[in-house]
């Protein structure tokens, strides 16, 4: 069987077609998947779903999402440190949550120890905040330090 011009054209554009779509539907899924804030092992189930009927997605939410597998941490006081951004948190949770001509913001914080299991002295230090003025009234991480004590700094 031979192609002729035509057919190499249609062929060529239905390619394209294809590629436009699967980027328009992988954009769309993230965008979903992060303004949703669905869990990634459920956003993995789904992509898992629709792999069947559209071979070219990832089958797993990190690829799609670009998960930072890399973090910088920082060791202070015997422990690793991670700060995660107050700026970035409050935009993101003010955008969300707040409600329209809130001009002061009150925050509260709360920083604890957790044990990360009975069997070895590590634990987790939570840096948590929450927004007062809130109308969802749960606290964000800003930062994490683990260690075996309590952090030094």
């Amino acid at each position: 069987m031979r192609l002729d011009g035509n057919d190499e054209t249609n062929a060529a554009t239905h390619t394209s077609l294809v590629n436009n779509t699967t980027l328009c539907l992988q954009d769309d899924l993230k965008e979903w998947a992060l303004s949703t804030q669905v869990p990634a092992s459920h956003f993995t189930s789904l992509l898992k779903i629709l792999k069947v009927y559209h071979p070219e997605l990832p089958a797993d939410a990190r690829t799609l999402l670009k998960t930072q597998r890399d973090v910088e941490l920082r060791t202070i006081g015997g422990g690793l440190y991670y700060y995660f951004g107050m700026t970035s948190q409050l935009t993101t949770h003010a955008s969300d949550y707040l409600t329209d001509g809130c001009g002061t913001l009150s925050l509260i914080v709360n920083i604890d120890g957790l044990p990360i299991s009975k069997s070895s002295r590590r634990q987790f230090w939570p840096v948590l905040v929450m927004v007062k003025e809130s109308r969802v009234r749960s606290p964000f991480i800003v930062a994490l330090y683990e260690g075996e004590h309590k952090p030094q700094d």
